[in-house]
């Protein structure tokens, strides 16, 4: 098994500067509020304002404490590897299973699970265009790729798949490691 995480690694000065900067934004729109309330019907105006300040505070506190977890089942755990009740352990996939985590906070979630028969390419944002037959439905399916990874989406791979007939597409920041191990595993489900 091989995994990686994205995103949720900020410092303590981090941390710091952010609890200052949200600080500074309550005044910023206490005191907005407070020169909106003075003019007729500014109790109205105030609504937006403070549903805008909760939208920003929640923007900012899923960038700082959400992360992407990739795992890749790419080997069976050793002979004599056991679990907790003596038994041998097991992958829970298939091998080549590649599975996307979300974590907010402490608590995580499976966002997404990619079987090795259903793998198609990965790509990264210029190569699209070396697919071939198909192109137009493969361009439609990276542009509506579900993004799986924290800050810009520049730099990015994409993972194209097939589930039900339609293409389907993910993107995520893999290391060049990950992204070579999912073009072995490609090219060995596209050789059998």
């Amino acid at each position: 098994m091989y995994q990686e995480t994205n995103g949720g690694n900020a410092t303590k000065k981090q941390d710091l500067l952010l609890f200052f900067g949200l600080l500074a934004l309550v005044i910023l729109a206490r005191m907005l509020m407070n020169a909106v309330s003075s003019i007729p019907h500014g109790g109205i105006l105030q609504i937006p304002l403070f549903i805008g300040l909760i939208l920003v505070c929640l923007a900012i506190y899923k960038k700082r404490l959400c992360s992407y977890r990739y795992t890749l089942f790419n080997m069976e755990p050793e002979e004599g590897d056991l679990d907790q009740y003596g038994n041998q352990r097991r992958n829970p996939y298939p091998l080549g299973t590649l599975v996307f985590e979300q974590f907010s906070g402490g608590k995580g979630r499976i966002v997404d699970t990619v079987a090795p028969g259903e793998m198609q390419a990965i790509v990264t944002d210029g190569c699209i265009g070396i697919l071939g037959d198909g192109a137009e439905e493969l361009q439609s399916a990276v542009k509506k790729a579900a993004v799986l990874c924290t800050g810009k989406r520049s730099g990015t791979s994409t993972l194209i798949f097939k589930r039900d007939g339609k293409y389907q597409a993910i993107a995520f920041k893999p290391s060049n490691k990950l992204v070579k191990m999912l073009e072995e595993i490609i090219a060995a489900v596209n050789a059998a």
